[in-house]
């Protein structure tokens, strides 16, 4: 049982590690540095000055990725894409609650519907209904692991919300889902996820 719990532990750590280095390498993208560059307030423990801060984040072209970081991870201190670090355990908890009691085809059936949505809309919208899903399935998947860590049971399926996150992502950036992502999701899903786009 100790064995398995280290494992978990190690496994939830390097997810963290990969997160962490997949959002900065986001930051390394742009061409001017984020407005939390040097600003100690996005740092800070502070809840009122995490509060101006979080205002700060309104213009920034990497928000959606910090964010998706930050409730992926909401006990990290500081502000992430705009969000508080006592907001965003709050965010983590609703959503949780929402997910907890839905059995695996409830939750198939709900990125089915989302994806028929997807193709309806126009770019604009698809790509931020596509992060949206993205960051709802990383913050579920994280929440998995962090649950195995520590207790040995998740109400969630890790492997799962990470391949639906990354294939929700792949969609977010205009890219087809990668093989990898797609050979862990459900063969319907999967397919769906590769039905040709209508905008």
């Amino acid at each position: 049982m100790t064995d398995t719990r280290s494992d978990d532990r190690r496994r939830a750590e390097h997810a963290h590690r990969e997160d962490l280095a997949r959002l900065y390498a986001t930051i390394r993208t742009l061409p001017t540095p984020p407005p939390c560059h040097d600003d100690p307030r996005h740092t800070s423990e502070d809840p009122t000055t995490q509060i101006r801060a979080a205002q700060a984040c309104v213009p920034c072209p990497i928000r959606t990725a910090c964010r998706a970081y930050g409730l992926a991870w909401p006990r990290e201190t500081g502000v992430y894409g705009g969000l508080t670090e006592p907001a965003r355990p709050t965010i983590v908890n609703r959503e949780r609650s929402t997910h907890m009691h839905a059995t695996p085809d409830e939750i198939h059936a709900s990125d089915l519907a989302a994806l028929t949505r997807w193709q309806t809309l126009p770019a604009p919208a698809a790509r931020t209904l596509a992060r949206e899903r993205a960051t709802l399935h990383l913050a579920l998947a994280r929440s998995a692991l962090r649950d195995l860590a520590h207790q040995h049971t998740s109400p969630f399926d890790a492997d799962y919300h990470d391949a639906a996150s990354s294939a929700w992502g792949c969609l977010a950036a205009g890219m087809r889902p990668t093989p990898e992502s797609l050979a862990r999701l459900p063969t319907s899903l999967a397919e769906a996820f590769t039905a040709p786009a209508t905008h």
